[in-house]
């Protein structure tokens, strides 16, 4: 770690981001705080309340792969090393993109190797959603996630051909029938 570095003050207020589309709760026994994160959100939480979810059991899993800490120093503090907090730790949704798309095969490898399990569960999503054109992208995060990309973005299209047009139902006896009475009564 370099020397720069510096301790955050506990009662530093501090944001974090819950990077899942899902809600992210989490009970602190050492002082009865429950708190839960919508998908997507953004809160402000104190530095020692951050702690203390490291120290829960669980907690730390949340704060490395499903919550962001928007703070370098405390982030590091959780374990977090510089090079993932300056690169894969801090990716959103337009530099997944951009890494499908555009990036080299060695920044996605980097990735697969080293972002948290949101980040890789964002980049196969993505990848069904964009179609990612580059085969051994593709084949790299089906070998990473045991998942089929390929076989995904070709089900994503399953249902979405137009039905054909069915002939109207007619009864194949209705030539053969006698005609029928017609009701006197309405």
């Amino acid at each position: 770690m370099s020397e720069d570095i510096k301790n955050v003050p506990g009662d530093e207020l501090v944001t974090v981001t819950n990077i899942t589309r899902s809600p992210i709760g989490y009970t602190l026994s050492s002082n009865n705080v429950r708190r839960i994160i919508a998908g997507g959100a953004t809160v402000k939480v104190t530095a020692d309340e951050l702690r203390n979810l490291n120290l829960e059991s669980g907690g730390n899993v949340l704060i490395k792969d499903y919550l962001r800490v928007n703070n370098r120093n405390l982030a590091l503090e959780f374990g977090i090393s510089e090079d993932l907090f300056d690169h894969e730790y801090n990716w959103g949704r337009e530099k997944i993109d951009d890494v499908l798309l555009n990036g080299s095969m060695d920044e996605f490898l980097d990735a697969l190797d080293f972002a948290p399990h949101r980040v890789i569960d964002m980049l196969v999503e993505r990848a069904v959603e964009l179609e990612a054109p580059d085969n051994n992208k593709l084949n790299a995060l089906s070998k990473r996630t045991a998942l089929n990309i390929s076989s995904m973005i070709e089900n994503k299209h399953a249902y979405d051909e137009e039905k054909e047009e069915e002939a109207p139902k007619a009864r194949r006896t209705a030539e053969n029938e006698p005609e029928k009475v017609a009701r006197r009564a309405k």
